[in-house]
């Protein structure tokens, strides 16, 4: 082999010319001779152990001998077993084949035997319920339908067309017989929307036989009588119950036969009857039910209720909804009526439900019921009292506590030309004459009288609880007589200067008493007055004892778990009492938002308004508390914490009112005075007109919101938020004026031209009886505003005689030494004043 494959590869790699015959020749001559050697070493191996070699040929022809011997006895083995004719196994399978075929047709038989059986007791099954739907016989039919409906339950092949035919055909008759017992059922419970028909037994349809009620609920099935009852239910709820319990009724109950008995009702007049008749027509109908229907009802299943017993809820529902809720009372006097119902409310629930319904759990609690829905009652009169447009006004009195001084140094009035005047020229306080008792409007009660609780004792009014009440400082200027004018000219050394008011006090005299009216409206005393009613309400109902009567059936559990036993009267009124300060919070919180547009008027009228109204309102509230004191019980003492707390939280919403009113106005006039960019190069004609429009409008802006709060506040307080107003005013102009650092001559008679345009508020503060001015008590940078006018045209001999006689205290050193240097050029004359002026201000003439 090896050197075939060497021959081989010599004549692969061998190149193509080199291959001729003589080449091949020496390669067979090869061969040959390796084919030689080969068979020379085969016969040499052979003879090398000859004997060896002839046992080993000899054992193998025995082998080759056995080999033949046992293929030719398995060759005949599988002949007998295997041949089609003679063969065993064939032989045997047709003999297996044979049994099992008259096997299966034993069993074929004796099933078709079986199901032959099973089909005739079926088909006899059939005939009878056939022939009982045919005659009428319902009960029957139903039973020989339920053996119909097991027979065919127990056949293993239902898919035969037979079968399908018989199962076909007893679905029919099943049907027909529920049909004529839907049919007589509905002929033996009759309900229309004004009557209940009950009949003991009706004739078959088609037939001439009977079947009695009893019988007749018996045979339903249960998913059919469910739906039957189902439906009473429902009908008895909508058309008689519900209906008896609404709307008065007149029941008539007619048994003109033995066939049927029938309970009707007819509307009743409404003016003749009592409400106590509809629990008895309720409880007529459920006796009829009791009677004709509750005894031939079948028993229900596991874990069901009776139709009885599903009536309940409806009842329950009924009584409590349509019968209780909408007669809650509205007053105190018709509450013992009402629990007469409840109580026999309660009764009929209780003799037709064995478990506590709704109806006697809401009567535990029929107190606050009650007590819960006067309160939305009568908090949604007071939504709609405050909601409601504004209706009129009337005028509130309130007593003031003047101090009679001695005036520090009242100004006369002067306009803007020195001519003294009233700005507005009427007089709205009428202080020249007796204080008149037009305080409340023509044909109006007295609202301190409205809430009716004392009658018989004279109220004081405290004035502690009177916000209005705020006595004026010592310094007050009304009563004054007129002092010095301010002088319009320059000053001189010769003549006196006038008094600052920084001197001391003078001694007061007694207070004087004073009157004043300020209007407020008709909503504030409607609501005040419905509080002080609901005060009211709930002490009468304390008083009664309406709800501790005995005929509420309280259990021990129930009555150990209700608020700790407190007495259901105490607990009711003192919900009704706690709603008076409720009304006042609904009251407070809504109206800024119902009437948002009034109250944000640019010119504070409708802001101040409320002011009033909250004002006028914490004082009805502080004198309210003297009727719920220690006097008034667990009443007073649930009811004053919650009077206190809006007593002041009207007052601080009137005072936050009023100061943000002034605010508002303040922030006006000083936006107006923006316009004056400061007085800068005031000379010029361009910009002093500019800065002579922007003070005529704030002059404007003042005379504005006096007029129109004058005639909303009273003196007490229009005059301080006025001198607020104002003051804003003249510190603006102050502090632009003092604030530039170079004011030449030209520019100085221009500003002090433009300064004197606001002495004519001074006219807004005078007292039209005395004709003495208040603005320097009112308006505290009034003084030092005067003189601002006077320094700008006056000479450092004026100022500094103005300086030693203690007139410019109103200044501070600062503020004097920048203004000499705006004013004076840098001389000796103007270091000596300047010296002079940083040395501080001279002690008061006053004090030495």
């Amino acid at each position: 082999m090896a050197l075939s494959s060497q021959i081989l590869a010599k004549i692969d790699g061998a190149p193509q010319g080199t291959l001729d015959a003589k080449l091949a020749g020496t390669w067979l001559a090869e061969l040959d001779e390796t084919i030689l050697q080969t068979k020379k070493r085969i016969h040499d191996r052979i003879h090398v152990d000859l004997p060896a070699f002839e046992a080993q040929r000899a054992a193998a022809k025995g082998v080759q001998e056995r080999l033949g011997t046992l293929t030719t006895t398995v060759d005949g083995l599988a002949t007998a077993l295997e041949h089609p004719e003679t063969g065993l196994l064939p032989t045997l399978l047709k003999t297996l084949a044979a049994h099992a075929a008259l096997s299966q047709s034993a069993s074929d038989a004796l099933h078709t035997h079986g199901a032959l059986a099973h089909l005739q007791r079926t088909r006899a099954a059939l005939n009878d319920l056939a022939a009982h739907a045919r005659a009428g016989r319902l009960p029957e039919a139903v039973e020989a339908s339920r053996a119909v409906e097991k027979l065919l339950g127990d056949v293993k092949d239902g898919e035969a067309r037979v079968w399908g035919e018989v199962r076909q055909r007893w679905r029919a008759l099943r049907d027909s017989v529920e049909e004529q017992l839907g049919e007589a059922y509905a002929r033996s419970v009759v309900v229309t929307p004004t009557s209940l028909t009950i009949r003991p037994f009706v004739t078959v349809r088609g037939s001439d036989n009977t079947v009695t009620l009893p019988d007749l609920l018996q045979a339903l099935s249960t998913a059919a009588l469910s739906a039957h009852l189902a439906t009473l239910r429902r009908d008895l709820s909508t058309h008689h119950i519900n209906h008896l319990l609404a709307q008065p009724s007149a029941l008539t109950t007619s048994t003109p036969s033995a066939q049927e008995c029938t309970l009707s009702h007819i509307p009743a007049p409404p003016n003749t009857e009592h409400p106590a008749t509809r629990l008895s027509n309720l409880s007529a109908l459920l006796s009829f039910l009791g009677k004709h229907l509750y005894p031939f009802l079948p028993s229900p299943p596991p874990r069901t209720k009776h139709f009885a017993e599903t009536l309940a809820q409806p009842i329950s529902h009924a009584l409590l909804h349509t019968f209780l809720l909408p007669r809650l009372p509205a007053s105190l006097d018709a509450l013992p009526a009402f629990l007469e119902l409840v109580r026999g409310a309660v009764d009929l629930e209780a003799e037709y439900d064995g478990a506590e319904g709704d109806v006697k759990a809401w009567a535990h609690n029929v107190g606050g019921h009650y007590a819960r829905q006067r309160r939305n009652a009568i908090l949604d009169q007071a939504r709609t009292a405050v909601c409601a447009p504004d209706d009129g006004i009337f005028l509130a009195e309130v007593e003031v506590a003047l101090e009679a001084v001695q005036s520090p140094g009242a100004v006369p009035v002067q306009d803007a030309n020195g001519e003294e005047g009233d700005a507005n020229g009427d007089d709205a306080w009428g202080l020249d004459g007796t204080p008149a008792s037009a305080g409340k409007t023509s044909g109006e009660e007295d609202p301190s009288d409205a809430w009716g609780w004392t009658e018989d004792a004279e109220e004081p009014v405290p004035e502690e609880d009177d916000p209005w009440a705020d006595p004026v400082e010592e310094d007050d200027p009304w009563a004054d007589p007129p002092a010095s004018p301010v002088p319009k000219t320059k000053p001189s050394p010769k003549r006196p200067a006038p008094i600052s008011t920084n001197r001391p006090p003078p001694k007061s005299k007694p207070p004087i008493k004073h009157l004043e009216t300020y209007p407020v409206s008709t909503r504030a005393r409607t609501l005040t007055a419905l509080a002080r009613a609901v005060l009211g309400e709930g002490r009468a109902l304390a008083d009664s004892g309406v709800f501790s009567s005995t005929f509420l059936i309280t259990t021990d559990t129930h009555a150990a778990n209700t608020d700790n036993n407190k007495d259901p009267t105490l607990a009711a009124s003192l919900i009704i009492s706690s709603t008076a300060p409720q009304v006042l919070d609904v009251y407070r919180a809504l109206y800024p938002v119902a009437h948002a547009s009034s109250l944000s008027s640019l010119d504070g009228a409708g802001g101040m308004k409320w002011a009033n109204d909250a004002t006028w309102v914490s004082g009805e509230v502080g004198r309210s508390l003297a009727d719920v004191g220690p006097g008034a019980g667990d009443i007073g003492a649930g009811a004053r914490g919650k009077l206190e707390e809006a007593r002041e939280g009207w007052r601080l919403l009137g005072a936050s009112w009023y100061e943000d009113m002034i605010d508002k106005q303040r922030q006006t006039v000083d936006a107006l005075l923006l316009g004056a960019d400061g007085f800068a190069d005031s000379a010029e004609q361009e910009a002093f007109d500019r800065y002579e429009r922007a003070m005529v409008g704030a002059l404007g802006a003042v005379r504005g919101v006096a007029k129109v709060w004058k005639p909303i506040l009273p003196r007490s307080k229009y005059l301080p938020a006025l001198g607020a107003v104002a003051d804003a005013a003249l510190a603006r102009v102050l502090a632009d004026v003092l604030a530039l650092p170079d004011i030449p001559a030209a520019e100085s008679q221009k500003l002090s031209e433009l300064c004197r345009i606001l002495h004519a508020l001074e006219g807004l503060f005078v007292e039209s009886a005395s004709g003495q001015s208040m603005v320097v008590a009112y308006v505290p940078s009034w003084l030092k505003y005067s003189y601002l006018a006077e320094l700008l045209e006056a000479s450092l001999a004026d100022i500094t005689y103005l300086f030693d006689e203690g007139a410019l205290v109103d200044f501070e050193v600062d503020e004097l030494v920048k203004l000499v240097h705006a004013l004076f050029a840098d001389t000796p004359v103007r270091s000596k004043a300047v010296a002079k002026l940083a040395g501080g201000h001279p002690t008061l003439r006053g004090d030495a």
